[in-house]
C-alpha cells in the first residue's frame, strides 16, 4: 500500500470482523487509477502488510516478503474469509456499499455466521 493511499483506505478492526487482525479495504475501489488497481484488501500485523486479491482465487498481490510476520495460518484465515465473503468485498469495491456499511455487514456476519453476504448488506444499509 502506498503511504498516500492510506487516506483512501478504511480500517476494519479485528473485533468488528472476527478476524485475528485488522484489515484495510480500498475506499476508492473501482475508481482507483494508480498503484495496484486490483481488487485487494490489506492486512497489517507487526507493522508489516500484505495485499491479498479477491478477484478470482485469493492470492498475495503485494508484501510477499512479509509472510513470515503473518504465518501460513493467518494468511489462510483471510483467504478463506475472502472466498466466503467475496460478494461483500465486491459490493464495496463497486461502491454498492460504503465503508460504514461493509463494517456493519461484517459485524452482522460475525454475530450470525450463517448470514449471507446479500442479507448482511441489505441489513447494513438499513442502519445507515
Amino acid at each position: 500500500m502506498i503511504a498516500n493511499d492510506t487516506f483512501e483506505m478504511s480500517k476494519i478492526k479485528k473485533d468488528k470482523s472476527g478476524l485475528p487482525f485488522d484489515i484495510w479495504v480500498d475506499s476508492v475501489g473501482k475508481d482507483r487509477n494508480i498503484g495496484y488497481n486490483s481488487q485487494c484488501i490489506f492486512i497489517i500485523k507487526d507493522n508489516k502488510e500484505i495485499g491479498i486479491s479477491f478477484y478470482g482465487e485469493p492470492k498475495i498481490e503485494s508484501g510477499a516478503e512479509n509472510l513470515k510476520s503473518f504465518g501460513e495460518i493467518d494468511v489462510n484465515i483471510i483467504k478463506d474469509y475472502i472466498k466466503t465473503h467475496k460478494a461483500l468485498f465486491f459490493a464495496h469495491w463497486n461502491h454498492d456499499i460504503d465503508d460504514c456499511e461493509i463494517s456493519i455487514a461484517m459485524i452482522l456476519i460475525k454475530k450470525n455466521p450463517k448470514l449471507t453476504d446479500d442479507k448482511a448488506i441489505e441489513q447494513a444499509k438499513k442502519f445507515v
